[in-house]
Order: C-alpha cells, then structure tokens, then sequence
C-alpha cells in the first residue's frame, strides 16, 4: 500500500511538501516547482502514517513552511538505527528535564502537606 497519490509519486523533479501538523490529525499537500498543488492528503498524526510518509520520501523533496526557510524532507526523519550524538542528546536531555519536573512535583506535594509526627 502507498501512502501518497499516484500523481504525487509520479511528479518527476522537485516535490514540496506542505504540512499542517494537529494533535489528532496532519493534512499534507504536495506541490510541484512552480508551487501548483498536485494533491493532498488527511491522515491520523500517528507515527506509522510518518513512517509511510518518510518511506516514499526522495532525494530532493522539501517540505515548505511558509514562514521558515526550506528544510529538506530528509532532515525531518529521524532515524533509530543510524541516531547521531545530538538525537541522543536531546532525547536523554527532554527525559532528564521530565524525570525532574516529576521529581519536583513530588517534593513539593510532601512541603506543602501535614507535618507529621516526629517517631524518634
């Protein structure tokens, strides 16, 4: 099964991905060079429609972000087999950050409840 159209796939040249990214649900649309929209797409933002998505990415594909320069689609996977420093970095870094908040929370729901009593 593919995960986009027939006219997207067979768009030869450049292909510009637009991506509007929700909670729930992502719309894609694809653009050739002179920015005509070839087709377009809704889907779940799931991590598997990504996946489907990065599979049929090409060398040059570049998703368009009306107010950010181009970023090749390429640079948006991320890849778990072949992570480099930085990936692992800023996934132990948002799990440090989390585990903290967690832990500070926790401190400060035992300072702010009854005092106990001193068994000693």
């Amino acid at each position: 099964m593919t995960f986009l159209s027939k006219e997207a796939r067979q768009l030869e040249g450049a292909r510009y991905f637009g991506v509007d990214l929700a909670k729930r649900e992502t719309q894609l649309a694809v653009l050739d060079a002179d920015g005509v929209q070839i087709s377009q797409k809704r889907f779940a933002t799931e991590r598997g429609q990504f996946l489907a998505l990065a599979g049929e990415l090409r060398e040059g594909d570049t998703v368009a972000d009306p107010t950010a320069p181009l970023i090749p689609g390429t640079d948006l996977v991320f890849d778990p087999t072949r992570p480099t420093e930085t990936d692992w970095e800023r996934i132990l870094s948002q799990h440090t950050e989390r585990l903290l908040l967690r832990y500070q929370k926790r401190a400060a729901s035992r300072s702010n409840s009854a005092p106990r009593p001193d068994l000693a």
